[in-house]
């Protein structure tokens, strides 16, 4: 069962990016013109990631800040961007509703990612993992997940990661379709959906109602 689940997967996630890819190649050229032309240099941005089995990958996405930005991190490793951060060009501001990630259908095609499933996180976090939260990485990582519909960086970094290893841990085609109806009002409506989000996990998927308060605290 585990085997079929994971080669059906495979296959809507290959047949999927190609339709969209496909489709959304006028949207694609559009945001790529208004990227060059917001703020002159790179359209892309790339990004060392971990991938499933803790094996490195590129990460594509359109570049939503000044050239030359610098990053800041938090205490576990994550990027801290704020919703005002000056960093950000004024067409980043619209396209990290998530149009920036639309260049991730590439990675989903060739294989290192698919639709659903853990963030995944910058290649120096890979060292501040705790060895509970590894199980994880036995899945491939996602533009959308479990964590991200139901909190996202409202969560603490244990929490997250926690949220991750239920999903590698309890994949069904259910969950899977529950997350991606949910994740378009997540990203109009973040703060008004978590709630719902875990409300229906619980009720349709039975989900353990106090996963989301495992703690307030970073587990490094």
């Amino acid at each position: 069962m585990n085997e079929l689940f994971h080669m059906t997967k495979r296959f809507l996630d290959i047949l999927f990016s190609s339709l969209f890819l496909v489709l959304l190649s006028p949207l694609i050229i559009v945001l790529a013109l208004m990227v060059f032309f917001c703020d002159l240099g790179p359209i892309f941005f790339f990004q060392r990631r971990v991938g499933q089995y803790s094996q490195p990958f590129t990460i594509f996405k359109f570049r939503t800040m000044h050239v030359g930005s610098k990053n800041i991190n938090s205490a576990d490793g994550s990027f801290v961007v704020q919703p005002d951060d000056s960093r950000i060009t004024r067409v980043g501001h619209f396209m990290r509703l998530g149009f920036d990630e639309l260049p991730q259908l590439f990675n989903i095609l060739i294989g290192d990612m698919s639709f659903v499933g853990p963030r995944p996180d910058h290649i120096s976090a890979l060292d501040l993992l705790h060895k509970d939260h590894t199980q994880k990485l036995s899945v491939r990582p996602g533009i959308t997940g479990l964590s991200q519909v139901t909190g996202r960086t409202d969560l603490s970094w244990n929490t997250r990661n926690f949220i991750d290893c239920y999903y590698a841990n309890n994949l069904s085609f259910g969950l899977d379709l529950l997350i991606v109806i949910l994740t378009p009002l997540t990203i109009l409506l973040p703060q008004r959906s978590y709630p719902l989000s875990r409300s229906l996990m619980v009720k349709y998927l039975r989900l353990p109602r106090d996963m989301w308060q495992v703690s307030n605290e970073n587990k490094i």
